[in-house]
């Protein structure tokens, strides 16, 4: 059972195969960046350049995942009994190394391509789905991540790190102003969709 009462508001889901990972802690900022891209073309003797646009490049998403043993301790102790000294049992402890293990073993592996490894024509890392509720909910793939370890336990078995990862969303349909308008960064509705002709 977890005691831990603080909301888990966003999480990442990969699509295939499914899996879910909420983050442990809410990021202390999310960053989206959009870059335009406009051809720039100058008349003979004209002192400014006109902007012909070209495309809208995918939004680039910025965001620090953390973990630590300490909160994963923390959602097992009943908060009752937590200034009396309550102690972890063996099989949480194995629970809360196991748990560490895996959220970095999920993040590190959406940088690598599905599939068998004699598949190298076929396969890419999977999509998955950002989700930060009332924010967004978008389809994005990870195009970096970098991950710093902070505390280590006596054994130099590491109990906290932090993950800087960039995301770009993916879609496959066209973004017009109207559509950005009503809707930014969230999930647009099938009937949303609106693809060039």
């Amino acid at each position: 059972m977890y005691w831990h009462t603080e909301p888990e508001h966003g999480g990442l889901a990969t699509l295939d195969p499914l899996e879910m990972k909420m983050f442990q802690f809410n990021p202390e900022q999310v960053q989206a960046s959009i870059s335009v891209s406009y051809a720039k073309r100058a008349a003979i003797g004209a002192t400014y350049q006109r902007l012909h646009y070209q495309n809208t490049q995918n939004t680039v998403i910025n965001l620090n995942l953390r973990s630590d043993t300490r909160f994963l301790a923390a959602r097992r102790i009943n908060p009752a009994k937590f200034n009396q000294g309550s102690q972890l049992t063996g099989s949480q402890q194995k629970e809360i190394k196991d748990e560490f293990k895996d959220y970095q073993r999920f993040l590190y592996a959406l940088a690598y391509p599905r599939g068998a490894q004699n598949d190298v024509l076929r396969r890419s890392p999977p999509v998955a789905l950002l989700v930060w509720p009332q924010l967004f909910a978008i389809k994005v793939r990870l195009m970096s991540i970098r991950f710093n370890w902070t505390r280590f336990a006596i054994d130099g078995r590491p109990v906290a790190m932090e993950a800087a990862c960039t995301f770009e969303t993916v879609q496959n349909y066209r973004l017009t102003h109207d559509l950005a308008r009503r809707k930014m960064l969230e999930r647009p509705e099938p009937a949303d969709k609106v693809r060039d002709k």
